[in-house]
């Protein structure tokens, strides 16, 4: 019967899941730290890399993904497989030296990428699989490197409240007074008498109108001969004689 070495397996185990476990997480890009990469032929002998990485940054941060890059001859699955070397950063210059498998495995160790997940049923179970290996933007790489807020503090648990104090019985309320009796009215002075009023004095009578005036006749004087003397008549001097001629 063939002893199993437990102890060695254990230690597999734990090299395996020393960064995290392979519990299922949401399908969504992650981005992760290639932590080991190792060249080996494919269960269909084709050239392969066996990728082992660990989630960096958010709630899932240090599970791990495994992802399988395999060389076959077909169109599709070249064109996946050297977009996924471009997203390591291994470009057409870096390939025109012909690296090893060995080589390329070596290379991405220690890079960061993002790996988009699936679900992919496998022997009756959900697992993880990366369906495209992209490069990690600046920003993507700043929110998974940043370090975690730490959580807040626990709030201190209340203090127990103090019992409560007795207070003093209130004392019985005085007896109501009664109402005081309404005071009397204040007599109102009388309105004041009104003053007779004045007689009324008749008008004076108009005095009866003046009689008409008669004019008195005009004087008219006599009209008396004139008693002036007539003056002299004029008596014609003669006349003188006409002067002698010389």
């Amino acid at each position: 019967m063939e002893t199993i070495n437990w102890d060695k397996l254990a230690e597999q185990a734990k090299a395996g899941g020393a960064a995290g476990s392979t519990e299922l997480i949401p399908p969504a890009p992650y981005v992760v730290l290639i932590k080991s990469a190792e060249a080996k032929p494919s269960s269909k002998g084709k050239p392969q890399i066996a990728v082992r990485a660990t989630v960096e940054g958010g709630p899932y941060a240090g599970t791990v993904l495994w992802n399988w890059h395999t060389i076959t001859e077909t169109d599709d699955a070249l064109a996946v497989f050297f977009r996924s070397m471009k997203a390591y950063g291994l470009d057409e210059q870096y390939f025109a030296q012909s690296p090893t498998m060995e080589q390329i495995a070596r290379e991405i160790v220690g890079k960061r990428v993002v790996f988009v997940t699936i679900h992919d049923p496998y022997q009756g179970e959900l697992r993880n699989k990366v369906k495209f290996t992209n490069p990690a933007t600046p920003a993507q790489l700043a929110a998974a490197t940043a370090a975690p807020t730490p959580a807040a503090a626990a709030p201190a648990p209340p203090a127990p409240a103090a019992p409560p104090v007795p207070q003093p019985a209130a004392a019985a309320p005085a007896p109501a007074m009664a109402p005081a009796p309404p005071a009397p009215p204040v007599p109102q002075p009388a309105p004041p008498v009104p003053e007779p009023a004045a007689p009324q004095v008749p008008p004076p009578p108009s005095p009866p109108p003046a009689p008409p005036v008669t004019p008195e006749p005009e004087a008219i004087a006599p009209v008396l001969p004139d008693q002036t003397p007539p003056a002299p008549a004029a008596v014609e001097s003669p006349a003188e004689p006409p002067a002698p001629p010389f």
